[in-house]
């Protein structure tokens, strides 16, 4: 049996259920997946948050809760999260048009403010965009600016009210 709780309702149902006062930690993507259970009783207890990771840790530790990096799961009882992270990156520049041009990519780990503008410039050239523009001179021409948004700050955005 699976029981779904708030998070804020993990640490009395576990009292309420009898479990060991010892919970798993799973975090993909900015939510963490807070899970207990007990095979004798066929129990498992499941919470999750998008709460920041270290909030979580001290908010259990604070209630006497020894936690451990891992996740109980029975099988297709629990709803799956990505097993991916992404980091959004967006390129704003001048454009050849009345506004400015955006490009927007998307990797699975950090990429670095120049391997963005590579990535962007490799792809306008490859589209014959640039015709024979060199790097430097693309540089100077469209201004680029990159930001690049790692999980927990796409979960800020997303999670912002």
């Amino acid at each position: 049996m699976v029981l779904t709780v708030p998070f804020d309702g993990f640490v009395p149902a576990l009292e309420r259920l009898g479990l060991s006062r010892h919970a798993w930690l799973w975090t993909v993507a900015g939510r963490t997946v807070i899970s207990s259970g007990d095979l004798d009783k066929d129990i498992l207890l499941q919470a999750s948050t998008e709460k920041a990771r270290k909030k979580i840790e001290t908010e259990l530790n604070d209630r006497g809760i020894d936690w451990t990096e891992g996740r109980w799961t029975r099988d297709s009882d629990v709803e799956e999260l990505p097993t991916t992270s992404f980091w959004i990156s967006a390129v704003a520049y001048k454009s050849a048009e009345d506004k400015p041009g955006l490009w927007v990519d998307a990797t699975t780990t950090p990429p670095a403010a120049g391997e963005v503008i590579e990535k962007l410039y490799q792809e306008f050239k490859a589209k014959g965009v640039l015709g024979e523009l060199s790097m430097e001179d693309f540089l100077k021409i469209a201004e680029p600016n990159v930001v690049v948004l790692d999980p927990e700050e796409q979960l800020k955005f997303a999670t912002e009210q």
